[in-house]
């Protein structure tokens, strides 16, 4: 919240109080450092109302004296002080009062923080501090870079005025009330004490301010910045004269006019700062309640909940080297948890309600289900700003050209082996990942579907990446040619030529033969998943069925329009009404009707490595046996 006001309003006010300052003096607004601290106030406070209270009230004390304090008894409590260097105008202690304010919002909503700048200091905290000298935790020092090259006698010689005139201004601000400047050798230096703080608190703090400054030789600079005092050295002149630019009759014609400008545009500036840094995070908190109000109570409290923060990390924040995989619903990349354990974290992209349906999907159907071949799903994040997906690891990778027997068993288990009946629909290669023991798991059930035991009809869009649900290749369709092969028994032909009949003709031909019973009008005449998998995985000699003319194959090849294909089609799904093709790719049907893949052979002229190759055939004209029995009676 501090960031959004600092960056909203914070370069404009430099400009404009940079633009003045230069023509008056020098404020010393240069800020040496700062600490904000780690505990936040309860959601319920006016904590930002009243830091601004708190604020305001500085600032009207500061018009009569060099520093103040005050205290604003709310709960938390807020205690403040701030101080300018004596060596500074009135006029100048207001405009580093004015910067040190501008710049401590930085710090919200913690309820404590203390800055330094180089002419002033401003700090707020839940306890009084006021006499406080030292502080083991939280004092520092600040060191500028080194000399140049200088050999062991000059080194010896800058450390000695270092210390002599850090010894100087000390010595002067223990004895005069706490604050001491000078000049030794060229080098020059200052001690301040704060007011609120004790003799003795300022002497315990200047003296451990000594033994600190000396670990910034052979620095050109440098600062300590305690709880009750501040001392510097440099090289060059920073501080003003005491008699020098000092109204000492206070306020007065334009420099009184333009501080008290500065001063109402810094109070303006926090005032609407707070503001609509507050609107911003309420809207934000509640438009994150209601997200997450979406989120049964059940998934939250389960162990299925992952951190965001958690996923974050363990993909590197994301980091391109760790993606994985790419699909419709997000993208995938790999994570090491906490304790070792690689997984495989999915980052879902939703579109208006989307996300809710898609979600839910994943999370309730694959939570359940747990099976040899389907990819395990650990848990899921939904607190972040993004949903995600947490599955186990499968070192490798997507299904392309491996063993698809152990993804027909899943899709069998799918269909027949649940609770309730889980319907794909977009099964393919890469979805299909291999475990490293290359056993196929399948994936990405962000498309699947619930079909009920009593239903007998599903109507629905077409499922998957559309360049997979083409009607046709650009030349002859690949069923249209296996069918042509098959009634001319020349069925061999549509093998590719690269496995250099490495293969059993017989195995090969009956896995063809397998896949146009896949493709029948008939759901009686298709094969079930589970007797796919008995006649891939069979060791005798297969007893596979005789397969009539698939449908919708267009006797008058690609180069022809507008003709009719009714002759073609069986009796069976005469039914559906079809009119005519009307291009290459498309063909009309009546509603609840669904379109055959004639890439269902797309193994086909296209070059393999491996016998087992022939297997994806058969898979994939597998789930048009599933999806027939949806759409056809």
């Amino acid at each position: 919240m501090a960031s959004t006001f600092t960056h909203f309003y914070g370069v404009p006010f430099f400009f404009f109080f940079f633009f003045f300052s230069v023509s008056l003096s020098d404020p010393r607004i240069s800020q040496s450092g700062s600490i904000c601290g780690t505990l936040k106030p309860p959601p319920s406070s006016r904590f930002i109302p009243t830091f601004i209270e708190e604020m305001e009230a500085i600032s009207e004390l500061l018009t009569t004296r060099s520093w103040t304090t005050h205290f604003v008894n709310s709960t938390p409590p807020m205690f403040a002080l701030s101080q300018c260097f004596n060596d500074l105008s009135h006029t100048d202690c207001l405009l580093c009062y004015a910067a040190s304010r501008t710049s401590l919002p930085r710090c919200l909503p913690a309820i404590s923080a203390r800055i330094f700048l180089d002419g002033c200091f401003l700090r707020y905290d839940n306890y009084s501090f006021y006499k406080e000298s030292t502080d083991s935790v939280r004092d520092s020092v600040n060191c500028t870079s080194e000399l140049g090259e200088i050999d062991q006698s000059e080194r010896l010689v800058f450390g000695e005025n270092v210390r002599v005139v850090v010894e100087t201004v000390t010595t002067k601000a223990m004895e005069k009330g706490g604050f001491g400047m000078g000049e030794v050798s060229g080098m020059f230096g200052l001690a301040q004490c704060w007011g609120s703080v004790e003799p003795e608190g300022c002497r315990a703090c200047l003296e451990k301010a000594k033994r600190s400054i000396g670990s910034c030789l052979p620095s050109k600079e440098g600062r300590a910045m305690n709880a009750g005092c501040y001392l510097r050295y440099s090289t060059v002149k920073f501080y003003n004269d005491k008699d020098e630019d000092r109204d000492h009759d206070g306020f007065s014609g334009r420099r009184a006019v333009v501080t008290i400008a500065l001063a109402s545009a810094a109070s303006l500036i926090i005032f609407f700062s707070a503001v609509f840094a507050c609107y911003t995070r309420i809207s934000k908190f509640k438009k994150e309640k209601k997200r997450q109000s979406l989120i049964p109570v059940s998934l939250k409290d389960s162990d299925l909940n992952f951190k965001y923060e958690t996923l974050e990390k363990a993909t590197n924040y994301f980091n391109l080297s760790n993606k994985i995989g790419q699909g419709g619903a997000g993208s995938v990349y790999k994570g090491t948890l906490p304790n070792g354990q690689i997984v495989a974290v999915k980052r879902l992209v939703f579109h208006t309600r989307q996300w809710v349906d898609e979600f839910f999907n994943e999370v309730n159907l694959i939570r359940g289900i747990q099976h040899k071949n389907l990819v395990a799903l650990l848990g899921c994040s939904i607190e972040g700003p993004e949903s995600l997906l947490v599955y186990e690891f499968v070192s490798n990778g997507s299904l392309d050209h491996f063993i698809f027997v152990g993804t027909a068993e899943g899709l069998a288990h799918l269909h027949e082996g649940c609770k309730i009946r889980i319907i794909h629909r977009d099964i393919k290669s890469s979805n299909v990942l291999l475990d490293e023991n290359f056993n196929p798991k399948i994936a990405d059930f962000g498309l699947a579907r619930h079909f009920g035991a009593d239903q007998s009809h599903l109507s629905t869009g077409i499922a998957g990446t559309l360049r997979n649900s083409s009607f046709t290749e650009n030349s002859t369709p690949l069923l249209q040619t296996v069918w042509d092969l098959y009634k001319t028994e020349r069925l061999t032909e549509a093998i590719d030529t690269s496995l250099n009949k490495d293969y059993p003709a017989k195995e090969a031909m009956d896995i063809l033969q397998i896949g146009l019973l896949c493709t029948q009008a008939l759901a009686s005449l298709r094969p079930s998943m589970a007797t796919i998998v008995k006649l891939l995985t069979s060791d005798v000699e297969r007893k596979v069925g005789i397969p009539e003319q698939p449908p919708f194959l267009n006797p008058c090849g690609t180069s022809k329009r507008s003709c009719r294909i009714s002759s073609l089609v069986s009796h069976a799904v005469s039914k559906l009404e079809v009119s005519s093709c009307t291009s290459t790719d498309s063909v009309a049907t009546s509603p609840g009707s669904y379109r055959i893949n004639h890439n269902l052979f797309a193994f086909v002229k296209i070059p393999r490595k491996r016998l087992l190759l022939l297997l994806h055939s058969a898979i994939k004209v597998s789930v048009f046996s599933l999806k027939f029995e949806l759409w056809f009676d």
